[in-house]
Protein backbone atom coordinates (compact mmCIF):
# COMPACT_ATOMS: atom_id res chain seq x y z
CA UNK A 1 0.00 0.00 0.00
CA UNK A 2 1.80 3.15 -1.17
CA UNK A 3 -0.19 5.32 1.25
CA UNK A 4 0.77 3.43 4.40
CA UNK A 5 3.95 1.71 3.27
CA UNK A 6 2.52 -1.57 4.58
CA UNK A 7 1.26 -4.68 2.87
CA UNK A 8 -2.49 -5.19 2.56
CA UNK A 9 -3.78 -8.74 2.45
CA UNK A 10 -7.06 -9.26 0.65
CA UNK A 11 -8.65 -12.49 1.80
CA UNK A 12 -11.89 -14.32 1.21
CA UNK A 13 -14.62 -13.78 3.75
CA UNK A 14 -15.67 -16.96 5.55
CA UNK A 15 -18.74 -17.39 7.71
CA UNK A 16 -17.13 -19.18 10.62
CA UNK A 17 -14.89 -21.96 11.87
CA UNK A 18 -15.50 -25.68 11.89
CA UNK A 19 -15.59 -25.45 15.69
CA UNK A 20 -18.53 -23.04 15.47
CA UNK A 21 -20.24 -25.32 12.97
CA UNK A 22 -19.75 -28.27 15.32
CA UNK A 23 -20.95 -26.25 18.33
CA UNK A 24 -24.13 -25.43 16.41
CA UNK A 25 -24.89 -29.17 16.72
CA UNK A 26 -24.93 -28.93 20.56
CA UNK A 27 -28.25 -29.78 22.20
CA UNK A 28 -29.24 -29.93 25.86
CA UNK A 29 -29.70 -33.44 27.24
CA UNK A 30 -32.84 -32.08 28.94
CA UNK A 31 -34.27 -29.11 26.98
CA UNK A 32 -36.45 -28.12 29.96
CA UNK A 33 -33.36 -27.68 32.19
CA UNK A 34 -30.96 -24.92 31.02
CA UNK A 35 -28.24 -26.33 33.30
CA UNK A 36 -28.39 -29.81 31.76
CA UNK A 37 -25.40 -31.34 29.99
CA UNK A 38 -24.63 -30.30 26.43
CA UNK A 39 -24.52 -33.12 23.90
CA UNK A 40 -22.62 -32.68 20.65
CA UNK A 41 -24.47 -34.31 17.77
CA UNK A 42 -22.43 -35.65 14.87
CA UNK A 43 -22.28 -33.65 11.66
CA UNK A 44 -24.10 -35.09 8.64
CA UNK A 45 -22.04 -37.62 6.68
CA UNK A 46 -22.04 -35.50 3.51
CA UNK A 47 -20.49 -32.60 5.45
CA UNK A 48 -17.82 -34.84 7.03
CA UNK A 49 -16.91 -36.22 3.59
CA UNK A 50 -16.45 -32.69 2.23
CA UNK A 51 -14.32 -31.73 5.26
CA UNK A 52 -12.14 -34.82 4.74
CA UNK A 53 -11.74 -34.25 1.02
CA UNK A 54 -11.16 -30.51 1.04
CA UNK A 55 -8.84 -30.36 4.06
CA UNK A 56 -6.87 -33.40 2.81
CA UNK A 57 -6.35 -31.67 -0.54
CA UNK A 58 -5.10 -28.56 1.26
CA UNK A 59 -2.71 -30.59 3.41
CA UNK A 60 -1.48 -32.53 0.37
CA UNK A 61 -0.73 -29.28 -1.44
CA UNK A 62 1.13 -27.91 1.59
CA UNK A 63 3.10 -31.15 1.78
CA UNK A 64 4.17 -30.91 -1.87
CA UNK A 65 5.63 -27.51 -0.97
CA UNK A 66 7.42 -29.07 2.02
CA UNK A 67 5.25 -27.46 4.71
CA UNK A 68 3.40 -28.88 7.71
CA UNK A 69 0.62 -26.87 9.38
CA UNK A 70 1.42 -28.23 12.88
CA UNK A 71 -1.73 -26.89 14.55
CA UNK A 72 -4.68 -28.32 12.67
CA UNK A 73 -7.84 -28.18 14.80
CA UNK A 74 -11.50 -27.26 14.25
CA UNK A 75 -10.93 -23.57 15.02
CA UNK A 76 -8.29 -23.45 12.26
CA UNK A 77 -10.63 -24.72 9.56
CA UNK A 78 -12.89 -22.07 8.05
CA UNK A 79 -16.18 -22.61 6.23
CA UNK A 80 -18.45 -20.73 3.91
CA UNK A 81 -21.50 -21.67 1.90
CA UNK A 82 -20.85 -23.09 -1.55
CA UNK A 83 -23.60 -24.42 -3.80
CA UNK A 84 -21.10 -26.36 -5.92
CA UNK A 85 -20.17 -28.88 -3.20
CA UNK A 86 -22.30 -31.85 -2.15
CA UNK A 87 -22.69 -30.55 1.39
CA UNK A 88 -23.17 -26.92 0.45
CA UNK A 89 -20.00 -25.96 2.36
CA UNK A 90 -16.47 -25.05 1.34
CA UNK A 91 -13.71 -25.66 3.93
CA UNK A 92 -10.26 -24.05 4.03
CA UNK A 93 -7.27 -24.29 6.33
CA UNK A 94 -6.33 -21.14 8.26
CA UNK A 95 -3.81 -19.90 10.87
CA UNK A 96 -0.39 -20.84 9.58
CA UNK A 97 1.41 -19.30 12.57
CA UNK A 98 2.91 -22.66 13.64
CA UNK A 99 3.58 -23.99 10.13
CA UNK A 100 7.10 -25.26 9.53
CA UNK A 101 9.02 -25.99 6.36
CA UNK A 102 10.65 -29.40 6.01
CA UNK A 103 10.05 -30.36 9.60
CA UNK A 104 13.47 -31.60 10.64
CA UNK A 105 13.08 -31.00 14.34
CA UNK A 106 10.58 -31.90 17.03
CA UNK A 107 7.67 -29.47 17.10
CA UNK A 108 5.72 -29.51 20.36
CA UNK A 109 3.62 -26.47 19.45
CA UNK A 110 0.62 -28.49 18.29
CA UNK A 111 -2.56 -28.40 20.34
CA UNK A 112 -2.22 -31.53 22.48
CA UNK A 113 -5.76 -32.75 21.82
CA UNK A 114 -4.92 -33.07 18.10
CA UNK A 115 -1.24 -34.00 18.40
CA UNK A 116 -0.02 -37.18 16.76
CA UNK A 117 1.27 -39.82 19.16
CA UNK A 118 4.91 -39.55 17.99
CA UNK A 119 5.02 -35.82 18.69
CA UNK A 120 3.15 -36.29 21.95
CA UNK A 121 5.83 -38.74 23.09
CA UNK A 122 8.60 -36.51 21.80
CA UNK A 123 10.26 -39.45 20.06
CA UNK A 124 10.04 -38.38 16.45
CA UNK A 125 9.51 -35.48 14.17
CA UNK A 126 6.57 -36.36 11.98
CA UNK A 127 6.47 -34.44 8.74
CA UNK A 128 2.91 -35.54 8.15
CA UNK A 129 1.78 -34.69 11.68
CA UNK A 130 -1.30 -32.98 10.20
CA UNK A 131 -2.97 -36.20 9.05
CA UNK A 132 -3.38 -37.62 12.58
CA UNK A 133 -4.75 -34.21 13.59
CA UNK A 134 -7.27 -34.40 10.75
CA UNK A 135 -8.20 -37.93 11.87
CA UNK A 136 -8.98 -36.60 15.38
CA UNK A 137 -11.10 -33.82 13.87
CA UNK A 138 -13.03 -36.24 11.66
CA UNK A 139 -13.57 -38.54 14.65
CA UNK A 140 -15.19 -35.60 16.48
CA UNK A 141 -17.33 -34.74 13.46
CA UNK A 142 -18.54 -38.33 13.03
CA UNK A 143 -19.10 -39.27 16.69
CA UNK A 144 -19.76 -35.94 18.36
CA UNK A 145 -17.10 -36.85 20.94
CA UNK A 146 -13.44 -36.02 21.48
CA UNK A 147 -10.99 -38.85 20.87
CA UNK A 148 -9.23 -37.49 23.93
CA UNK A 149 -9.61 -34.29 25.88
CA UNK A 150 -7.07 -34.96 28.60
CA UNK A 151 -4.65 -32.28 29.75
CA UNK A 152 -2.56 -34.92 31.56
CA UNK A 153 -0.07 -36.30 29.03
CA UNK A 154 -0.20 -39.85 30.42
CA UNK A 155 -4.01 -39.93 30.20
CA UNK A 156 -3.78 -38.53 26.68
CA UNK A 157 -1.33 -41.27 25.67
CA UNK A 158 -3.59 -43.85 27.33
CA UNK A 159 -6.48 -42.64 25.18
CA UNK A 160 -4.33 -43.09 22.07
CA UNK A 161 -3.27 -46.57 23.20
CA UNK A 162 -6.87 -47.42 24.06
CA UNK A 163 -7.97 -46.34 20.56
CA UNK A 164 -5.34 -48.67 19.09
CA UNK A 165 -6.41 -51.48 21.44
CA UNK A 166 -4.55 -53.86 23.74
CA UNK A 167 -4.82 -56.72 21.25
CA UNK A 168 -3.14 -54.73 18.47
CA UNK A 169 -0.47 -53.38 20.82
CA UNK A 170 0.36 -56.89 22.03
CA UNK A 171 1.61 -57.70 18.50
CA UNK A 172 4.51 -55.25 18.92
CA UNK A 173 7.63 -55.58 21.05
CA UNK A 174 7.47 -52.07 22.49
CA UNK A 175 10.22 -52.88 24.98
CA UNK A 176 12.59 -53.08 21.98
CA UNK A 177 11.87 -49.46 21.00
CA UNK A 178 13.95 -47.47 23.53
CA UNK A 179 12.29 -44.12 22.88
CA UNK A 180 8.77 -45.44 23.49
CA UNK A 181 9.37 -47.93 26.30
CA UNK A 182 9.60 -45.51 29.30
CA UNK A 183 6.31 -43.83 28.32
CA UNK A 184 4.60 -47.10 27.51
CA UNK A 185 5.74 -48.70 30.77
CA UNK A 186 4.48 -45.78 32.88
CA UNK A 187 1.20 -45.47 31.01
CA UNK A 188 0.50 -49.19 30.79
CA UNK A 189 1.00 -49.48 34.57
CA UNK A 190 -1.69 -46.83 35.08
CA UNK A 191 -3.81 -48.56 32.44
CA UNK A 192 -3.70 -51.93 34.21
CA UNK A 193 -1.31 -53.97 32.05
Amino acid sequence: NPQTGGVDLIMQLYQGTLLELMEAQHVLSDPSDPDSELILNPLPEVVVKDIAQQVSLGLAYMNTLGWSHCDLKPENILWKRNVFTKSGYHFSIADFGNAVKKMSYFNRIQTQQYMCTENLLGIASVKNCDMPSLACILYECVTGEFLTNHRDRDLHIMAHLNAIGKETLSQFRLDEIPAIWPYYKRVSTRWGY
